[in-house]
């Protein structure tokens, strides 16, 4: 199985440091190539991102990991992209220049990079096997596409 790795947690009281501070993030949607055009900034969910922009070619992640769905209500192909410029969309193994919905992943924002490490890798199926650049390909009742990393 896939299994992510991080440095250990740190020990946390809610008497002495008050409740974990929220997952931050920030990223930014340009409609063109190379960070131009018309360009939207984002620090939350969006279900539809349609009404701010109606193509993305580039995208500047601050802060945060985030995961991008081609299509509205988080649906579609996803791409999984941590900070970072990445001023073309195939850059991120995008086979389209639609994203429509994104989600900041909050176990993964106030922490350092996380490392997808196989523990097994005979023994996934051929569909779950990570494939440079890393990208995972789902075939699966629920969801059929890729997972790109």
């Amino acid at each position: 199985a896939l299994h992510y790795i991080d440095r250990p947690p740190r020990p946390h009281t809610l008497s002495s440091h008050g409740p974990p501070p929220p997952a931050m993030g920030k990223i930014t949607f340009y409609e063109d190539r190379g960070f131009q055009g018309r360009h939207y900034e984002c620090s939350s969910d969006h279900s539809n991102l349609q009404p701010y922009f109606s193509r993305c070619n580039s995208v500047r992640v601050d802060s945060g990991c985030w995961m991008l769905y081609e299509q509205p209500n988080y649906l579609g192909g996803q791409y999984f992209l941590r900070r970072g410029d990445y001023p073309d969309y195939q850059q991120w193994m995008g086979l389209s220049d639609s994203v429509r919905s994104c989600r900041l992943i909050p176990h993964m924002a106030n922490t350092g990079e996380k490392e997808v490490q196989d523990k097994d890798e005979r023994r996934l199926p051929d569909t779950w096997r990570v494939a440079p650049p890393s990208q995972v390909r789902i075939n699966s009742y629920e969801h059929q596409g890729s997972l790109a990393f």
